[in-house]
């Protein structure tokens, strides 16, 4: 090895440690400056679209969530899971969480879609 030391011959690179007096420079002499949060660039990286979205999709999941619970509320267990008071529960609550869970993302997924398409 012509430098003497195994790596790249450099502080850093194959086991030689920094000194004090050693630079490491990362990204060169140019640094960023602080983006202001009210300055157009900022702006158009979040659009109109992505608002329309968030305030679209996140109320129909939600809305979807409750009546799905509900119409779960009305399912009753089969008379084989009602063996014991555990069982019973445990099936109803199931039932509960895989209606409104399925209904919320099936609304959430058409409302998206309708949006995408254009209406």
């Amino acid at each position: 090895n012509p430098y003497g030391q195994q790596g790249f011959g450099q502080p850093g690179f194959g086991g030689a440690n920094f000194d004090d007096n050693d630079s490491f420079i990362v990204g060169g002499p140019k640094r960023r400056k602080p983006s202001d949060p009210n300055s157009p660039e900022i702006q158009r990286e979040h659009g109109v679209f992505h608002e329309k979205l968030g305030s679209i999709i996140g109320p129909a999941y939600i809305g979807a969530f409750g009546l799905g619970a509900m119409y779960g509320l009305t399912k009753t267990p089969p008379k084989r899971a009602r063996r014991t008071n555990r069982l019973f529960i445990n099936n109803y609550l199931n039932e509960i969480g895989k209606t409104s869970s399925r209904w919320a993302n099936q609304t959430a997924a058409c409302v998206f879609l309708y949006l995408l398409v254009g209406k």
